[in-house]
């Protein structure tokens, strides 16, 4: 039987904190634990590593790169870690990959988008997933739609 997903969020800002803890609930992943800082969250997993295997961590943050340094040191590859950016450029991107993130995602992100991306890092709960791809296939029929 699959582990049930807990995940971490770090994010310094209360908006954007309150903001992706909505969208994470509304993935259908129960276990939540927000976190003010990098400290805080990179605590919170040290702590049971067993009970968390999601990290969603702002870019912005202090000592965001450094923490996934550590987190795969200590932890290693379990913690599926999912980094938030805003307005990001290539090597922003390349160092998160190579501290040790899973994916990224650019802010602002619309609902499948994240659960899309977030399906392809851990097991999310399945009546959700159903509805973010028939979601996801009606937008693409919105889009791809001729006049």
């Amino acid at each position: 039987m699959p582990q049930e997903t807990g995940a971490v969020l770090a994010f310094g800002e209360e908006f954007s904190r309150r903001a992706f803890s909505s969208m994470i609930q509304r993935t259908g992943i129960e276990k939540i634990r927000i976190c003010s800082s990098c400290h805080d969250a990179l605590a919170t997993v040290n702590q049971s590593a067993r009970k968390w295997n999601l990290l969603i961590l702002d870019s912005r943050i202090p000592r965001a790169y450094e923490t996934v340094r550590m987190l795969r040191r200590r932890i290693g590859p379990h913690v599926k870690i999912l980094m938030v950016f805003s307005g990001p450029t290539r090597q922003m991107i390349a160092e998160a990959i190579e501290a040790g993130v899973d994916d990224v995602v650019t802010f602002p992100i619309s609902q499948a988008t994240l659960e899309k991306k977030l399906s392809h890092l851990v097991e999310l709960p399945q009546n959700k997933l159903a509805l973010f791809k028939r979601v996801d296939a009606l937008s693409a029929d919105i889009f791809t739609a001729k006049p």
